[in-house]
């Protein structure tokens, strides 16, 4: 098909969709939904693979940034000793091998409630565990700081763990960075996965199906590429995908949707 912009008022939703269209509104479920989730899929190699040569297939590159004080490579994308919990990606994780910081910005969590955090990780002995910490900061700088050592992870067996933190922020950009002070002499090193964030889904906040207006979008296939910053939404008023400006996001799956950002919203049918 020709990629072009449209522009579609979203009007009244089709009969069959099970909403009262009289309330005019929609509401969402109390069931836990998927914010953001990354598995770094897989790598170039089973243990070389630099940080800044690693393809992000699951969400886009600008998400994601780290930082290296030093020329030597203390963090890459390996799929040796892969993930092995139930639920498990497996293939690709990230490996800290020395000090290193990577950090995950801009995740909108302003619209769920009851956020959780949850990841596996991997760590040779107890010292690596402790050189590892993890930064959570809302869009206003308010910052939490957590303890690789206070998360309870097995390193008597070296195997991996899962770590959950509860309470995370709702914001509307929150960063998580994740940082290690290991010794790149030492024999050591440690592992991340499965990096989860999930809450209950509240109010899309679009409460009048009439007032909304349109906004500009491009389809091709399931993917959506926005002019402007907008939230993707089931009609259950799920929140299934952020939009930033420019950059494509893939939808779950087929059905109608609902695009909204501050101009409006408009409903998209993706085959």
């Amino acid at each position: 098909m020709t990629d072009k912009f449209v522009s579609i008022p979203l009007g009244k939703i089709v009969a069959t969709i099970a909403l009262s269209l009289a309330s005019a509104s929609i509401m969402a479920d109390d069931a836990k939904t998927i914010i953001f989730y990354e598995d770094f899929g897989t790598a170039s190699s089973e243990k070389d693979e630099a940080i800044e040569d690693h393809v992000w297939a699951t969400n886009s590159s600008d998400y994601f940034s780290w930082l290296i004080p030093s020329d030597d490579d203390n963090i890459n994308v390996r799929t040796n000793n892969a993930s092995d919990y139930d639920g498990a990606s497996a293939d690709g994780n990230l490996y800290f091998k020395g000090s290193a910081t990577f950090t995950i910005s801009g995740i909108n969590t302003a619209d769920y409630s009851n956020v959780e955090l949850s990841f596996g990780a991997f760590g040779k002995n107890k010292k690596d565990v402790e050189c590892m910490t993890l930064t959570i900061t809302s869009a206003d700088g308010q910052a939490t700081e957590v303890d690789f050592g206070d998360l309870d992870l097995d390193t008597s067996k070296k195997t991996w763990s899962v770590a959950t933190i509860s309470d995370v922020p709702q914001t509307e950009s929150l960063q998580l960075s994740f940082a290690s002070s290991l010794d790149v002499d030492d024999d050591g090193g440690i592992r991340l996965d499965d990096i989860t964030l999930s809450g209950e889904a509240i109010s899309t906040a679009i409460t009048s199906l009439e007032e909304a207006l349109p906004i500009m979008f491009q389809v091709e296939g399931s993917a959506i590429l926005s002019s402007v910053p907008a939230e993707v939404y089931s009609l259950s008023g799920r929140r299934v995908a952020s939009l930033k400006s420019g950059v494509k996001a893939t939808l779950p799956s087929s059905g109608i949707y609902i695009i909204r950002s501050e101009a409006g919203a408009s409903k998209v049918a993706v085959r």
